[in-house]
């Protein structure tokens, strides 16, 4: 059996209290605000260094200075006046970068075939590398530095070269000279240098790069090693 109107709203007034006591209560409550959306926190920056308070001064060290010229013996006899004389001159031109020196030293010869050509230019290009010194060191490692021994000026065995030197070059004296030399690299090594006599000044030259002159220097790398020590 359905509740009539008059007994539904006699219970509408008996819970109308508690309804209004909930309704109260709901009302009194604070809203929690929602929670914000999670982010990622950055990382702090890297601290920057303070900046100095002085600027950068560029360094005033001079480089290394470059090495002193060697000085070969003046107990060893200089001069074209003898073949031992010019041969000494000839390691004093490298050792010291003086390309004046190591002109006046060379055998002379005109210009006129491959061989003399390539000989002149050889000459022309070593005295350009003396006149930088030692500025370009990769360049004179090989040069000699200083002499350790010197040994007597001998003829060759060969009759050739005299015959050859005279005939074609007016030379009287066709001789060589073993020294062992100390290299700008620091090594020891036996030098042997040819040397010719001119016959109108009876001056002596040397060779440089005997190889230009295969009759003039024939015979001259299979001779054996000089012994006798040159004295003052």
């Amino acid at each position: 059996m359905f509740p009539t109107t008059r007994s539904r709203a006699a219970v509408t007034l008996r819970l109308a209290p508690a309804l209004l006591c909930i309704v109260l209560a709901a009302c009194d409550q604070k809203p929690t605000p929602p929670a914000a959306p999670s982010a990622s926190t950055p990382a702090a920056p890297a601290p920057t260094p303070p900046a100095s308070s002085k600027p950068a001064v560029p360094s005033t060290t001079p480089p290394p200075a470059a090495a002193a010229p060697a000085k070969i013996s003046d107990t060893l006899p200089t001069g074209q006046s003898t073949p031992e004389g010019v041969a000494c001159d000839m390691v004093r031109a490298y050792a010291n970068s003086d390309g004046k020196l190591f002109r006046a030293c060379c055998f002379v010869i005109t210009p006129g075939s491959p061989e003399r050509d390539a000989y002149n230019n050889f000459i022309d290009e070593t005295v350009t590398l003396m006149d930088v010194g030692n500025a370009v060191p990769s360049n004179n490692r090989d040069w000699p530095a200083s002499i350790q021994h010197l040994y007597l000026a001998r003829t060759l065995s060969s009759s050739g070269p005299a015959a050859f030197g005279l005939d074609q070059h007016g030379l009287i004296g066709v001789r060589f000279v073993d020294m062992h030399v100390t290299l700008r690299a620091g090594t020891t090594t036996l030098r042997r240098t040819l040397v010719v006599q001119d016959e109108g000044s009876k001056l002596w030259f040397a060779v440089p790069h005997p190889e230009h002159f295969p009759k003039l220097s024939e015979g001259l790398n299979e001779e054996p090693e000089s012994t006798e020590v040159w004295k003052p």
